[in-house]
């Protein structure tokens, strides 16, 4: 049995109904990966009819920490009330496994009307291009769990395809590329989830590097940078996506019918050509 220190860091402490999915889910993994999660399912047992006293430290040590780790994600609320838990008389579960089912029954399943508003929520959702987008599709994620529990479950292709159409405008190459290509029904959330993010996180690189090179005046004259703006990214001039203003086509054709039309025959635009000749007789003069 490994001795190595369980982070907790990823798990936010239990207070109710409303991350109890997220919860759970976090319990269940670190529980495996410590290798005591069958303590609560009531499995943490002697795999011999005589236990030697090594195989007997072991069941307590993984019951002891399933225990220690349901007390110690908890609010201090729930940890009172666990400890304050009464067993059946006639009980033969462990305590661990008590604890587990306890918490379980009392905030696995949602009254009728918190489904049909998490429901709601995942269908009308629209995801916001403001840098954000995997903490919203971790918290849509957390919303279909929850959906699921309550018997109001999504097929994948189905919740992709909500994923694909809650995108924001500027994200909507990708719900073309996953929408007009293929078969709807084998859309994959996973799939869709892992290109969003890899976008939003190609993006936040390319504006990084581009405000380095604004800062740095790399970017401006004929040699600065020619690489095209990233997709969302229109041109300041004309609203286009596709080049940088400096490049603009309309910019520069406006600015030289701009210039045509103030120079002018008979104006300080137009300069008289003098023949040489008549200059120098005037000097000689």
């Amino acid at each position: 049995m490994s001795s190595e220190k369980i982070d907790l860091s990823r798990i936010a402490p239990l207070t109710n109904q409303t991350n109890y999915a997220d919860w759970a889910l976090e319990i269940e993994a670190t529980a495996r990966l410590g290798n005591f999660w069958k303590a609560y399912r009531g499995e943490n047992k002697a795999t011999s009819t005589t236990p030697d006293a090594t195989e007997t430290d072991r069941i307590e040590t993984r019951e002891e920490k399933a225990i220690g780790l349901l007390l110690k994600t908890v609010s201090p609320n729930l940890r009172v009330e666990l400890k304050a838990l009464v067993p059946p008389a006639n009980n033969t579960k462990p305590i661990s496994q008590l604890y587990w089912e306890h918490l379980k029954g009392k905030y696995e399943k949602q009254d009728g009307v918190s489904s049909l508003l998490d429901f709601a929520t995942l269908i009308e959702t629209k995801l916001v291009d403001d840098g954000t987008l995997e903490a919203q599709l971790n918290a849509l994620e957390s919303t279909r769990s929850r959906c699921a529990l309550n018997k109001i479950a999504l097929e994948d292709w189905q919740y992709a395809a909500i994923l694909l159409l809650h995108l924001p405008e500027s994200y909507k190459h990708i719900s073309d590329s996953f929408l007009t290509t293929g078969d709807i029904d084998k859309l994959d959330p996973a799939t869709v989830t892992a290109k969003i993010i890899e976008t939003e996180i190609r993006r936040k690189a390319e504006s990084a590097s581009s405000a380095n090179a604004v800062a740095h005046g790399s970017g401006s004259g004929p040699k600065g940078n020619k690489k095209k703006p990233p997709p969302g990214q229109p041109c300041h001039y004309c609203k286009k996506e596709g080049h940088w203003a400096r490049d603009c086509r309309k910019k520069k054709a406006d600015n030289k019918a701009s210039s045509s039309k103030k120079e002018k025959p008979g104006t300080l635009g137009t300069r008289a050509q003098i023949p040489t000749g008549h200059i120098v007789n005037t000097l000689r003069a």
